[in-house]
């Protein structure tokens, strides 16, 4: 442990007694929770982060347990002989009790697939994504390369956990070093898009650092278009899809290194970016993120800053942002080579609906820090203090982060892509459910890992995890292996004789299985969107469910069917709305007039009708004849928007896919 991390975590023991946990609450219990009553437990240090402020110990106890001086004790009691026998069974089987609470994910070994096949194109990813870019309804990677030329790499997926070689696509100029890549459909085609970050460009004789972002418009079948480049602040190091003005149009933000700011270009809806904007943030923004921070329903951005902190800007519905406010988010002192902030993500931790942040901060020099530091939102635009994880096993430590529920406890989990050379890899911390988390468990790449995504790569219901490895051009993917409900689910220990726990008795609807009366605030998760035909003919004279196969005509199929994948068993809506052209009217889009004809162009989402229907976890197939009730749709653009609700009535993420309705 670096110096001082080491003082840090003295003056932690020195801040007094820690007295959380099942044992401590036996303790308590057993001395009716006197101000005289202490216990001290040893046992050997788990190999994962050690809470640093404000975290209960683990749980869990394997070693020596020793009992320290209650004052004021003269007897013993039924409840001192029910703590005896408590840390006896202890001592002896090795287990606390709730340790089956709380479980780690588990993973299969990583499997390769090479970024590179000669010396320079697809060589040093540096980001990985997910998306379904030849519509087969099978999760695809992309990744981009750090060396020129630079190339974003398409690995296409098969369903089944593997993927094809890669096939790369020019991203940018072609001197500059790209530095991430964000999904998105630009043009509202249905077709999944890319945006690459242009970092620096490192053979000009001036400021190496590049202005750009650049878009490729997917065409559907799993390849892309030229790149056509939009001005950012200089040295974009990341780049976020979300729809900031509330138009209906994806948008761009980018975290500027080199300008300390980020830049949001509005999206037109075709494909194209109005000019950037750029807003102030703390020093050296890495990363960024988006949420609702605030819930007033405009999206917020989060970057993650070198000077030590995270810096919140609060949204407009227009799409502009407030000034920023600073967050502490790093033990180490500012700008000590990698004590600082390097990635971010936004998820909600302690379910109280309220979006929190997550930060990973490196430091492999004196004063430096390599944690992970949670940040729990309070749903007015302001979070409160950090806690902070260590995290010290690898040389370097974490460097990108990312959300998912990968023990299937129904809380949200953190990935963390840890840099360390031949060491190098992902940490899964499982969430507690109430804002923090248990141990980190890791598991080896062989190479520094630059970021990590998580997408359900085999279709069991299951989130998976894919790397960009930086050390040995590839990207490593790792599937879930975790048994449904995670292992020892239901937090009932294994019998005295061995074998596996048993089961858990049913739990009431909305509430998480083997956890009693804990809600389950989790929302469901709506992925891996698709469309058996599109565009298709309006078929039959009602809306059919199932796998009805849709007839074939000269041209087109008629009707589709829509695919997704729930994380959890849900009641799934699915909003049909037409897309039309209109023209703007102050902030509305409206119909166009001759009064508006030289008003900018927008696009008018107009709802149709709503399917329902209760859906299983995993994949789902809802088929769709071109009709609302009996009426047909008209020939024309449309959108499908997908939400998911539980019993508990936990509401998903909208998800939305485009489809177009042509004539017979």
């Amino acid at each position: 442990m670096p110096a001082v991390s080491r003082r840090t975590h003295q003056a932690a023991q020195r801040a007094g007694p820690r007295t959380a946990g099942p044992l401590a609450a036996a303790f308590r219990a057993a001395t009716n929770g006197g101000p005289g009553a202490w216990l001290a437990c040893s046992a050997p240090a788990p190999a994962g982060p050690r809470p640093l402020i404000g975290l209960p110990p683990v749980t869990g106890v394997g070693g020596s347990v020793l009992l320290g001086r209650v004052f004021g004790v003269r007897r013993w009691s039924a409840r001192w002989l029910a703590l005896v026998a408590l840390l006896v069974a202890v001592a002896v089987l090795g287990v606390a009790p709730g340790a089956w609470a709380v479980t780690s994910a588990s993973f299969a070994p990583h499997v390769e697939y090479p970024t590179d096949h000669d010396s320079q194109v697809g060589s040093g990813p540096l980001w990985v994504a997910v998306g379904d870019f030849n519509g087969d309804g099978h999760a695809d990677l992309v990744t981009v390369s750090n060396h020129a030329p630079a190339t974003a790499s398409v690995l296409l997926g098969r369903g089944d956990g593997t993927f094809g070689a890669r096939v790369d696509y020019a991203a940018g100029a072609s001197d500059s070093f790209p530095s991430s890549v964000a999904v998105g459909d630009f043009n509202r085609d249905g077709h999944p898009d890319l945006a690459v970050a242009e970092y620096f460009t490192p053979t000009t004789g001036q400021s190496p650092y590049r202005r750009s972002v650049a878009v490729l418009l997917g065409r559907g079948d799993g390849t892309f278009a030229s790149p056509v480049e939009y001005p950012t602040g200089p040295g974009p190091t990341s780049v976020v899809v979300g729809d900031l003005n509330g138009d209906g149009n994806p948008d761009l933000v980018t975290s500027d290194l080199a300008s300390n700011s980020v830049s949001v270009l509005l999206g037109h809806g075709d494909g194209t970016f109005a000019p950037n904007s750029d807003y102030p943030t703390g020093g050296g923004p890495n990363d960024l993120a988006l949420g609702d921070l605030n819930r007033d329903g405009s999206l917020d951005v989060v970057t993650a800053d070198a000077d030590g902190n995270v810096a919140v800007l609060l949204g407009n519905p227009n799409g502009t942002l407030a000034p920023r406010t600073d967050y502490a988010a790093s033990l180490g002192k500012p700008n000590i080579r990698y004590a600082r902030p390097y990635g971010v993500a936004v998820g909600d931790f302690n379910g109280d609906r309220n979006p929190d942040v997550g930060v990973v901060t490196s430091g492999a020099d004196s004063g430096g820090f390599k944690a992970i530091s949670v940040l729990l939102g309070r749903g007015d635009g302001t979070l409160a203090p950090m806690t902070a994880y260590e995290a010290d096993h690898y040389n370097e430590g974490p460097i990108k982060v990312a959300v998912g529920d990968f023990n299937g406890d129904g809380h949200p989990d953190l990935a963390v892509a840890d840099l360390g050379g031949a060491a190098g890899g992902a940490s899964v911390l499982p969430g507690n459910g109430d804002g923090t988390f248990a141990p980190r468990t890791e598991y080896a790449t062989n190479s520094d890992s630059q970021s990590v995504a998580v997408g359900d790569f085999n279709e069991d219901g299951r989130p998976d995890l894919a790397l960009a490895n930086n050390g040995n051009n590839a990207v490593s993917v790792l599937l879930n292996t975790t048994p449904a409900g995670g292992p020892g689910a239901g937090g009932n220990p294994p019998p005295a004789g061995g074998g596996n726990p048993p089961p858990p008795p049913p739990a009431p609807a909305g509430l998480v299985p083997g956890l009693g009366a804990v809600r389950d605030t989790s929302a469901p998760i709506v992925s891996r969107l698709g469309l058996t035909n599109n565009p298709f003919v309006v078929g039959g004279s009602t809306p059919t469910f199932g796998r009805a196969a849709a007839k074939n005509t000269k041209k087109h199929k008629k009707g589709t069917t829509f695919g997704y994948t729930l994380s959890k068993a849900a009641t799934v809506r699915i909003v049909i709305a037409q897309a039309s052209s209109g023209r703007r009217r102050g902030k509305r889009c409206v119909a166009p007039t001759r009064k508006l004809g030289k008003a900018r162009k927008c696009t008018r989402i107009i709802t149709k009708g709503t399917l329902t229907r209760t859906s299983h976890q995993g994949k789902n197939r809802v088929a769709f004849s071109g009709r609302i009730g009996s009426k047909a749709l008209k020939p024309g653009r449309y959108q499908a928007t997908i939400t998911a609700t539980d019993p508990a009535k936990n509401t998903s993420k909208p998800q939305t896919i485009s489809f177009t309705i042509v004539r017979r």
